[in-house]
C-alpha cells in the first residue's frame, strides 16, 4: 500500500484542483481529504460497455502476470462502486490490503487519470484519478484519450 501512496502523491505533486485519489485517503495515505459521500457502495453487476473497453485496454499493456489478469478479466464482475459519484469500481470485496497499482492511465489534455490495481494477484478494480477542476465525470473516458503505461 505505502508503494501505491508514494506513486499517487508523485501524481499529484504540482497539480491543481480539488479532486484526488478519493478512497486512497482513507486506506493510511496522507492524501487530500475524501470527498463528502467516499465510501464505497456495495453492487453485484456485469462491467458496462466503457467499463469494459477500459479494462480490456489498460490489459493491452504487458507487464509481469498480465496473462492470468486478462483471464479474470472475461469473466469479472463489479461488487463495489464509489459513492462520491467518480466512476472508481471494484472488483473484489476484500479490503484494499495489498494492493498493487499495476497499470497507469493518464487521460490527455487534463490532470486526471486512472489505474488498475490487484489485491493479491487478483483483479482488484479501476480507481479513478479526478485533479482537474470540474467534478467527476460520470463513467471513464474513452480508451483512445488515455496514454497507458505498466506501473
Amino acid at each position: 500500500m505505502r508503494e501505491v501512496c508514494e506513486v499517487l502523491k508523485g501524481r499529484l505533486a504540482g497539480r491543481s484542483g480539488s479532486g484526488g485519489y478519493c478512497r486512497m485517503a482513507r486506506q493510511g495515505c496522507v492524501m487530500p481529504a475524501p470527498r463528502p459521500g467516499c465510501q464505497t457502495r456495495v453492487v453485484r453487476r456485469p462491467l458496462t460497455t466503457r467499463e469494459r473497453a477500459v479494462l480490456d485496454a489498460l490489459l493491452l499493456a504487458e507487464f509481469d502476470g498480465v496473462e492470468d489478469l486478462r483471464r479474470q478479466a472475461k469473466t469479472a464482475l463489479v461488487v463495489g462502486e464509489c459513492g462520491c459519484g467518480c466512476p472508481s469500481i471494484d472488483f473484489r470485496e476484500e479490503l484494499r490490503a495489498g494492493m498493487e497499482m499495476v497499470v497507469d492511465a493518464a487521460v490527455e489534455g487534463s490532470y486526471d487519470g486512472l489505474f488498475l490495481y490487484t489485491i493479491g494477484g487478483q483483479l482488484g478494480g479501476i480507481e479513478w484519478v479526478g485533479c482537474s477542476d470540474g467534478g467527476n465525470p460520470a463513467e471513464f473516458p474513452d480508451p483512445e484519450v488515455l496514454t497507458i503505461t505498466p506501473a
